[in-house]
């Protein structure tokens, strides 16, 4: 997510990496995964058994054009979980 320290799927692979931990996996956010400028070349190449989980979001798919945009429709999102979860949202 690119306003976090782990910006995008690399980077996230990276981490799970240094952990070093047989439990270690990767979650992919598909509008994270494109948000933070990934490509799904670098799934393909990821080993099967890092990738643990992949969500759909309702996000709009054009992106944001800055951080604070992409901040905005986070906060506004229409998934249910943020209607029910206020508290959670970034």
């Amino acid at each position: 997510m690119p306003w976090t320290d782990c910006k995008n799927f690399a980077q996230g692979l990276r981490l799970v990496a240094a952990a070093d931990r047989n439990n270690g996996g990767v979650v992919i956010d598909l509008i994270h995964f494109d948000r933070g400028g990934s490509h799904a070349d670098e799934i393909l190449e990821t080993p099967r058994a890092l990738l643990r989980y992949m969500q759909r979001c309702d996000a709009p798919a054009q992106r944001p054009i800055d951080v604070t945009t992409l901040l905005r429709i986070g906060h506004t999102c229409s998934s249910p979980w943020y209607r029910t979860n206020p508290t959670r949202r970034a």
